[in-house]
């Protein structure tokens, strides 16, 4: 049986917390390249997609790593999606405030692809890479200043 979350939607009257993703969201980030990300990022929303659930995997490195290991070609559109047994992937390169806006502001079913239970964010190596409110965060830690990135990240991360 498919393993759905208790509820991937707000109710109607239920009042948002100031800085919560629209959808449950993992970020993968970290302040090195290299280290992973991405490989933790696929891996992580093709598990999500063979239990059944609807993943929106956002790839924000401008090399979308991501869309290639899913087996997107370069001359599929923009959003590819990729179906798991009874759930999916589907892989948008998307960088910025964009995607800030989709996983805040908007709302993943603003695509125009009906719902999803979930969103992996697959992060550049970059400072505000993990400092997103309201999610799960994955940093794969690699090298001496790893622990210190880390801690850098989440105390650049507003509370919710």
């Amino acid at each position: 049986m498919p393993a759905r979350p208790l509820r991937s939607t707000r109710l109607p009257d239920e009042q948002q917390d100031l800085f919560a993703p629209l959808v449950p969201t993992v970020v993968v980030a970290s302040y090195k390249g290299g280290v992973g990300k991405t490989a933790v990022a696929v891996a992580c929303a093709e598990r999500l997609a063979w239990a059944g659930l609807q993943i929106l995997l956002l790839t924000c490195d401008s090399q979308e790593d991501a869309r290639a290991r899913l087996g997107v070609q370069p001359a599929e559109p923009q959003l590819a999606r990729r179906p798991y047994g009874q759930g999916s992937v589907t892989v948008a390169g998307m960088r910025g405030t964009k995607a800030i806006d989709l996983l805040y502001r908007l709302g993943p079913e603003h695509l125009g692809l009906g719902k999803f239970d979930g969103a992996v964010l697959d992060t550049p190596p970059e400072v505000q890479g993990g400092s997103l409110p309201g999610v799960l965060l994955i940093t794969p830690l690699d090298g001496v200043d790893a622990a210190r990135n880390l801690i850098t990240m989440l105390g650049r991360t507003p509370p919710n």
